[in-house]
């Protein structure tokens, strides 16, 4: 489940395996606006948590099954990135060198 042709192949909205994601099905598949309005409801429907988890895992271009799929030492180095990220977001800290304030918002 991604929007194709916006930000690459990986999106954002790419949650498959997420426990959270028990929408219905868009009415058409082949619709594109359908597809994308389910896709974001799912999105908005994820703890603030999942939503940075999704987040980290877009800018890796990795998606939950791609994740599960790896050998177990390649995803505890993955899940330990994903727990420090999220961790130093809750704590205010930047993530990105010189980032003085998140302005994403």
């Amino acid at each position: 489940m991604s929007i194709s042709g916006i930000g690459g192949g990986s999106s954002l909205f790419s949650l498959a395996g997420s426990s959270r994601l028990n929408a219905p099905a868009a009415s058409d598949p082949t619709d594109p606006a359908a597809t994308a309005r389910t896709e974001f409801l799912n999105y908005v429907k994820l703890t603030p948590a999942e939503r940075m988890r999704a987040d980290i895992l877009a800018r890796k271009g990795l998606t939950e099954d791609q994740l599960k799929q790896m050998d177990a030492k390649e995803r505890a180095k993955i899940e330990e990135e994903i727990r420090a990220e999220i961790k130093q977001a809750m704590e205010g800290k930047p993530t990105k060198p010189g980032q003085i304030a998140d302005v994403t918002a």
